[in-house]
């Protein structure tokens, strides 16, 4: 599957700071937040959830993120 795929790519990433790791998805699209945040939560990382460019924009401001994965498309602005 191409979503485990992927995490296993960021699980070295990350791999020599144990320390846990925040990941910022934004997607119009809730479906894809929904199956990203589970897949990433299940490995242990922090998730935040984004539906549009406002919203994300509020996170980024009050959290430490270290991760963003961002949809290219979407209505308010393009990723």
């Amino acid at each position: 599957m191409y979503v485990y795929s992927s995490l296993h790519g960021l699980r070295k990433f990350f791999m020599n700071d144990r320390s846990l790791k925040s990941v910022l998805i934004i997607d119009d699209d809730p479906t894809i937040r929904k199956i990203l945040s589970h897949s990433l939560k299940s490995e242990g990382y922090i998730v935040y959830e984004a539906p549009g460019a406002s919203y994300a924009f509020n996170i980024l401001a009050g959290e430490h993120i270290d991760l963003v994965l961002c949809d290219v498309m979407m209505d308010e602005m393009d990723g």
